[in-house]
């Protein structure tokens, strides 16, 4: 007769787990009253056991005896949000999540157009110095082709102003070299040597008249008196520098008397008086004599004699001989004006 064999043991089965402050469940009630009564407790005890249970686990999480657990990790206080920047924001239960990544900035076509106006504009200020230098560098480049080394403005033609008794003709054959040269590069200097070579020429002004012409301006010697010389006399102007020869003097020059041995101090003193005269007065004097810079004389036309003495004080000379010449005398002498003799 054969065992059979003993079924295996089962094991118990562990009662449900309850959550702490809950209590176990209330048998039915009897009455109404009851029953209310225990369903507000019901839900008064619901209400407070996620409360209770939260502390639970904060306490549970807490290290124990003040100091830190080892290798413990706490639940995050509150729920981070994501940063913009990309990094991973802390979730439930300690976990990191990835964070959302941005979406590429989107930017409208009149945006975009706007924006590469700007940078067109920053482009072109930042260029503008250099392009306004490179304008100025290149008008001063031209211009200097023009004036200096350019066909358009070269001397052409020669034009003689103030030449009485200077002939044109030599003035322009001193000037000749001169044409085809660009006008700025005419030497003025070298041309007015040139032309104040002449005996009759006094002094001499060169001017550039764009764009072809160079004009000449003259200032002649003028002949103040006529100095006997052999069996003519010499015209000289009041530098002394002789202008020409003339077989008779003038009439309308006075005729100098000095001693050309003295020297040329004697004879610049004579013709300096006569520069000073007034034109009424020299028109009356017919002889100028003098032995020393200091001793001027003058021999009028009705036969009076001005003693004159030296060439300082001409003017004011002048009036008091103009003064004195109301009354009749053979001599005027004004060597002190302002103690005038006649005689």
């Amino acid at each position: 007769m054969s065992r059979r064999p003993t079924p295996p043991a089962r094991r118990p089965v562990p009662p449900p787990r309850r959550e702490a402050g809950t209590s176990p469940q209330a048998t039915p009630a009897s009455s109404p009253q009851r029953s209310s009564a225990a369903q507000r407790s019901s839900a008064s005890q619901r209400s407070s056991a996620p409360q209770k249970s939260s502390a639970a686990r904060s306490s549970a999480s807490a290290p124990r005896g003040g100091a830190p657990r080892t290798g413990s990790r706490s639940a995050p206080a509150s729920r981070t949000a994501p940063s913009r920047t990309g990094s991973a924001a802390p979730s439930r239960g300690g976990l990191r999540r990835p964070a959302p990544r941005s979406r590429p900035g989107v930017v409208s076509r009149a945006s975009a157009e706007r924006f590469a106006a700007r940078a067109r504009a920053q482009r072109w200020l930042a260029l503008r110095p250099a392009l306004w230098a490179l304008s100025v560098l290149t008008v001063l480049a031209v211009a200097g082709w023009v004036l200096l080394a350019s066909p358009l403005l070269v001397v052409r033609e020669v034009g003689v102003v103030g030449a009485d008794r200077v002939p044109q003709e030599e003035v322009t054959a001193l000037v000749e070299p001169v044409l085809g040269t660009p006008m700025a590069r005419v030497d003025a200097g070298a041309v007015r040597r040139s032309v104040g070579s002449l005996d009759l020429v006094k002094e001499v002004e060169v001017v550039r008249a764009w764009p072809s012409t160079l004009e000449i301006r003259l200032v002649e010697r003028v002949p103040i008196a006529a100095l006997p010389e052999g069996d003519g006399f010499t015209l000289v102007d009041v530098d002394a520098v002789v202008i020409a020869e003339v077989p008779q003097a003038p009439a309308d020059l006075p005729v100098l008397q000095v001693d050309v041995d003295a020297g040329p101090a004697v004879l610049r003193a004579a013709a300096g008086v006569l520069t000073a005269l007034p034109a009424d007065l020299r028109a009356e004097v017919a002889q100028v004599g003098a032995t020393t810079p200091d001793d001027v004389r003058l021999r009028l036309h009705d036969g009076a004699e001005v003693v004159w003495g030296s060439p300082a004080d001409s003017a004011l000379k002048a009036d008091v001989l103009r003064a004195l010449r109301q009354q009749d005398a053979a001599v005027y002498d004004v060597s002190a004006p302002l103690a005038p003799v006649t005689r």
